[in-house]
């Protein structure tokens, strides 16, 4: 058996099989579909697909699961279980929680500093180089001058090195300039709303890609997103338990509720002075907003954080 030839062939034929897939039975036959396995003779299309691999040795790769987590975990159980040398590589927004799975966090790009101006230094960030890469295929004349070095950073800073967002950025230097682009992101789900065709239809736009996000939330998680984003500069337990807590989300469960959107990959934690503290990417902040203006519970939830506020400037005080 020719291994590497077997490993290049699952790893083409697999990579998006989970989006075509909204169940375990579709993800089986999904799978199978692209393996080329035509096999009728078992129950089941997963079953299909385990007995191909249960002697085989490769990689199989699997795509964006985060919206079939049902579907997926099982599936992988039933191929580890019986397929000893096969791998899997499986990317989504959220743990499978599958036993033997090892999580490799992808974070954003590294942006430059406000200290980074030099042509030739801000080529050593994959954010500057990703944006260049796109910039040059929509207008080839793009390149990086001492005249635009430091917008070209600042539009890198205020997208945090996201390569969605970064890549729907560079589209705009048809229209606009990078110091146009940099002003403009102050609102980003406005600005960053045409990507390529070549792209899923869900990640054309940066909002199209939250949305994606925000759907696989619960309703729980979707009100603890949209309360903390009136939270600037970060805040801890106590304050997402003031302000996030209640009307729809008991306070004893936004603990596990923050849990389950860090799993998300919709809140970051930190840890400062031996506290843990939590935040949101700015882009998911901007959305949350946006979602709390329609809830209409904005003024509720805004007169909740300013009396947190005051009560820490009293604490603050009285001690």
């Amino acid at each position: 058996m020719d291994t590497d030839r077997d490993q290049t062939e699952i790893t083409s034929y697999v990579g998006r099989a989970t989006e075509l897939a909204t169940s375990l039975r579709l993800l089986g036959s999904a799978v199978a579909y692209r393996l080329d396995l035509t096999d009728q003779s078992t129950p089941t299309p997963a079953q299909v697909v385990v007995d191909h691999l249960r002697d085989r040795e490769l990689l199989l790769v699997l795509d964006n699961c985060e919206h079939l987590l049902e579907g997926v975990t099982p599936f992988l159980n039933e191929v580890l279980q019986h397929c000893p040398r096969v791998v899997v590589l499986a990317t989504s927004r959220q743990s499978l929680a599958t036993p033997g799975e090892q999580l490799l966090p992808v974070p954003p790009f590294d942006v430059p500093g406000e200290e980074v101006t030099l042509p030739e230094d801000l080529t050593r960030y994959d954010a500057v180089r990703l944006f260049v890469d796109r910039a040059n295929a929509i207008l080839p004349t793009f390149t990086i001058t001492s005249d635009n070095s430091q917008d070209l950073a600042r539009v890198c800073r205020k997208l945090e090195g996201l390569p969605l967002a970064i890549e729907l950025a560079a589209v705009r230097v048809r229209a606009l300039s990078l110091s146009q682009i940099a002003d403009r992101l102050d609102s980003r789900l406005s600005l960053l709303t045409v990507g390529t065709r070549n792209l899923p239809s869900r990640q054309r736009t940066l909002r199209t890609m939250i949305d994606w996000s925000y759907e696989l939330c619960s309703e729980p998680e979707q009100l603890v997103w949209t309360r903390a984003s009136v939270f600037s500069g970060g805040f801890d337990l106590a304050a997402a338990e003031q302000v996030c807590g209640g009307d729809g989300v008991d306070r004893s469960d936004v603990l596990d509720v923050i849990g389950s959107l860090i799993d998300k990959s919709i809140l970051f934690r930190e840890e400062h002075d031996d506290e843990a503290r939590y935040g949101m990417l700015e882009a998911l902040r901007e959305y949350g907003q946006d979602m709390l203006d329609d809830s209409g519970d904005r003024l509720r939830v805004a007169r909740l954080h300013r009396d947190w506020c005051y009560a820490l400037t009293l604490d603050f005080l009285s001690n």
